[in-house]
């Protein structure tokens, strides 16, 4: 889990107490840090920044400029740019999907916004920020809580449950990645314009109708807990390779 060089400095410094304090030091001070232990953990994975090195307690992640999700980088009340901002959604898409599949189990993103995202050098979406990263199991530890209503349960954007009876949270996640991202990040809000936003007209009802339901599964406006299904996923990723043309 850790590199070669911790290793190299020991047995060239073996000799020396005060190199292997420095060592010990240093490694135990990253391993304090929770979000370079998942990038150690995870480092195979592509959508997530590669770690280049460490000085002391500080490490040094590959370049993936953020934000550049985020509307305000766009015009987003035209549709000149259309296949980039599609792009970049489909670039996310296949992020949603490594996550589902590519781990021991799903890893959930509990505070999804469009600076938590970043592009790689060769194109890649990546999350640059990962202290609100939980796989399944550790999340559902979050959970562990009483509650006098359904919002006590929540983990910003991941949430259960109460079981009014017993006033205990359960532990289940009722939403997905999905339905987070199309809420937040595609469709947006009154506030900020979604990423997705006019699109080329021709799509715009289908797109919209698509959206509507991905962000809002149950359709209960008072209540929006519930996991955007895999054929909303596919149905998107279409639609949007489709506009491109």
């Amino acid at each position: 889990m850790w590199p070669d060089r911790y290793k190299h400095f020991l047995d060239h410094r073996s000799g020396s107490r005060l190199y292997q304090v420095i060592a010990m030091n240093t490694v135990w001070s990253l391993t304090q840090q929770s979000e370079y232990v998942q990038l150690q953990y995870f480092n195979k994975n592509k959508h997530l920044p590669q770690v280049l090195g460490t000085c002391g307690h500080f490490y040094a992640v590959e370049y993936a400029p953020s934000g550049l999700l985020d509307p305000i980088f766009f015009d987003v009340t035209t549709s000149t740019n259309w296949r980039k901002r599609a792009h970049l959604a489909l670039g996310v898409l296949d992020v949603l999907s490594s996550f589902e599949k590519d781990f021991p189990e799903p890893l959930y993103m509990c505070d999804i916004k469009g600076g938590q995202f970043g592009v790689a050098r060769d194109g890649t979406v990546k999350v640059i920020d990962v202290d609100t990263v939980f796989l399944r199991s550790e999340l559902e530890k979050q959970f562990d809580r009483t509650c006098t209503g359904h919002t006590d349960c929540d983990f910003f954007d991941c949430q259960a449950w109460c079981d009014l009876t017993t006033q205990q949270c359960q532990k289940k996640i009722l939403n997905n990645n999905l339905q987070v991202v199309c809420a937040k990040i595609f469709k947006g809000n009154d506030l900020q314009r979604g990423l997705l936003s006019h699109s080329p007209h021709q799509w715009t009802v289908q797109l919209q109708k698509l959206l509507d339901h991905c962000a809002n599964p149950t359709g209960d406006e008072t209540d929006r807990r519930g996991v955007a299904n895999v054929e909303d996923f596919y149905k998107l990723k279409r639609l949007l390779k489709v506009s491109m043309l």
